[in-house]
């Protein structure tokens, strides 16, 4: 009975390590598309988009202050949550009290 679980255990064990392994290997197989293929919607970068809108004055000054141009100025991974000129203008208004 012992020498059977030992020889059960073992070919799970086995079966176990042949999926990890070959999860890894198949997963390090896949190219990610946008790698590849920009999505023509995406534009040129998000500093680009900010930049031209003329609704974002505000951000792109404080992009320009902080030095993260050049950061957003490449397309990439970033996410930002953006407030335009309005939001800013009635942020204003409550701070000095209108």
């Amino acid at each position: 009975m012992k020498k059977h679980f030992k020889g059960t255990f073992y070919h799970y064990a086995m079966l176990v390590i042949g999926l990890v392994t070959g999860s890894f290997l198949l997963a390090s197989c896949n190219e990610n598309p946008l790698e590849v293929n920009e999505p023509q919607w995406l534009g040129a970068s998000i500093y680009n988009y900010l930049k031209t809108d003329g609704h974002y004055t505000n951000y792109v000054k404080l992009i320009d202050d902080l030095n993260y141009a050049e950061v957003l100025a490449k397309t990439g991974s970033k996410t930002l949550f953006v407030a335009n000129d309005s939001a800013f203008n009635e942020f204003y208004k409550k701070m000095i009290g209108e």
